[in-house]
This record gives structure tokens, C-alpha cells and sequence, in this order.
């Protein structure tokens, strides 16, 4: 399963910074995506 978030400010964060955000969070399998919403678009 791939869970996708257009995130305000993300776009100040590099890719693992992004991924850190929700890693505890996450149930195993499931792929985490989050871009800035200019990124988006």
C-alpha cells in the first residue's frame, strides 16, 4: 500500500527528512510519499 501527502512547507525538507515525519507511525508495508504541494501539481 502506498500512502501519498501533499505537505505545506515540505518543500523545505530533503527526502529523508520527509520520511523520518510519519517512519513511527507506519504499519509495516506500507510506503510513505510526501511531497510540497508545487510538487504535486
Amino acid at each position: 500500500m502506498d500512502l501519498d501527502l501533499a505537505v505545506k512547507g515540505a518543500e523545505r525538507l530533503n527526502a529523508l527528512q520527509r520520511a523520518e515525519i510519519f517512519a513511527d507511525a507506519l504499519e509495516p508495508g506500507v510506503e510513505l510519499f510526501i511531497y510540497a504541494a508545487e510538487e504535486w501539481e
